[in-house]
C-alpha cells in the first residue's frame, strides 16, 4: 500500500507541528506547573514576611537577588511552553522549510522525492509520533522534525490511513 502526499508547508502549520513535536507529557506539564506555583508562592511568603517590619537595605537587596533567582527559575520551568516559538521561527527562516514537499508512505517508511533524488526514511528510523486533527509530527531518533499537515494529502481517507499506518510503525520508548 503507498499513500502519495505533496504540498507546501505553511508557516502556521510548522509552528503547530513544532508544539506538538515539543508538548510535554501531561504529569510534566503538572509537575512544572506545581512547581511554579510553589516557587512563586515561596517569593509571595518571603515578601509579606519582610514586608511586616518595613525593608532595610540589606533587605531590599536579598528580595530583589531571590526576585531574579525565582524568576529565572519560573523561565527554566515554562521553557517547554515558549522555546516551541523560538524553534519553529528559526526553522522558518531556513529556505529549504519553505520549498514544495512530494513523496509517499509506505509499509517500509516515508519516501521524500527531491528533483530526481529519492531519500527514503524506515519507520524504525521514527523514535515518536505527536498528532493532532490537522498536523502530524514524525520525530526521528536523532530529533530531525518531519512535518505532516492534513492538506498534503489528496483526501481525507489518504490522511486517516497515514495515521494509522504511522501509529503502528512508530513505537515510542517510554
Amino acid at each position: 500500500m503507498e499513500i502519495d502526499f505533496e504540498g507546501q508547508l505553511t508557516r502556521e502549520e510548522l509552528f503547530r507541528a513544532v508544539a506538538l513535536a515539543n508538548q510535554p507529557s501531561r504529569r510534566r506539564a503538572a509537575a512544572r506547573f506545581g512547581l511554579a506555583v510553589l516557587a512563586a508562592g515561596v517569593y509571595l511568603a518571603l515578601l509579606i514576611s519582610a514586608a511586616g517590619g518595613g525593608f532595610s537595605s540589606e533587605e531590599r537587596t536579598r528580595g530583589i537577588r531571590l526576585l531574579i533567582t525565582l524568576l529565572l527559575v519560573e523561565l527554566l520551568l515554562f521553557q517547554p511552553f515558549y522555546m516551541p516559538y523560538f524553534t519553529a521561527r528559526k526553522l522558518w527562516s531556513n529556505a529549504l522549510m519553505r520549498t514544495p514537499d512530494k513523496g509517499s508512505i509506505t509499509d517500509h517508511g516515508v519516501v521524500y522525492q527531491m528533483g530526481d533524488a529519492t531519500h527514503e526514511y524506515t519507520w524504525e528510523s521514527y523514535a515518536k509520533l505527536r498528532k493532532s486533527d490537522d498536523v502530524a509530527a514524525l520525530i526521528t531518533a536523532d530529533r530531525i522534525l518531519c512535518p505532516f499537515p492534513r492538506s498534503y494529502f489528496h483526501s481525507a481517507e489518504d490522511w486517516d490511513r497515514f495515521l494509522k499506518i504511522a501509529d503502528f510503525h512508530v513505537k515510542e520508548a517510554k
